[in-house]
């Protein structure tokens, strides 16, 4: 399942509808918009910074790959993959990935994309496990009592349920406002200039 989040910001929707018709291309503000905020929202996965400004809980894989890195547990940072298997960034040491929430492998970060379609702009991802991760889940044991999974270079985990928190990173934030304010000012003096 897919994310998107549509927002409604009045002063932006107003902003945008008051040079509507003054550019050719009025797709054109769109497009500027949703390259802010795709980058905005890849750079939230490096600082754990929702959009509302609240840190995101750190997830417990990334707190136990902080502390073999403090402890100087080298064996979870250069871990090989098995054969046939593709390297996750964790598994090669990457410092940027390895204690990161919500970049593991980087596949929900690498998944952000936009696309903009009649007059509408749509930021979002296509990794089916998105929702998940923006809006919170409970992910229960299904066809054995419980749930078992390892921590990269830690113990073995056995329960009936985990919790995934809600970790927005989908969204718009007050800067991101205020860079898509200033693009449109940015883009709207190009076009006076050609006029």
């Amino acid at each position: 399942m897919a994310v998107q989040v549509r927002l409604q910001l009045e002063t932006l929707c107003r902003a945008l509808q008051a040079v509507q018709g003054k550019l050719k291309d009025q797709n054109a503000l769109l497009r500027a918009a949703g390259h802010i905020l795709v980058n905005s929202t890849v750079e939230r996965f490096s600082t754990g910074i929702a959009p509302d400004g609240t840190p995101w809980k750190p997830s417990r894989r990334a707190r136990f790959a902080d502390l073999n890195i403090a402890f100087g547990n080298t064996k979870a940072k250069r871990r090989k993959p098995r054969a046939g298997s593709v390297a996750r960034p964790a598994e090669l040491g990457d410092p940027q990935s390895s204690g990161k929430t919500l970049v593991q492998s980087g596949q929900l970060r690498n998944s952000i994309s936009m696309q903009v379609q009649g007059g509408v702009l749509l930021v979002g991802s296509t990794a089916p496990y998105a929702a998940t991760h923006q809006l919170s889940a409970v992910i229960r044991a299904k066809n054995k009592p419980y749930l078992k999974f390892k921590l990269p270079g830690g113990p073995w985990i056995s329960t009936k349920q985990v919790t995934i928190p809600k970790r927005p990173f989908l969204g718009v934030s007050a800067r991101d406002v205020v860079e898509v304010e200033e693009e449109i000012v940015a883009l709207l003096g190009n076009t006076r200039r050609s006029a």
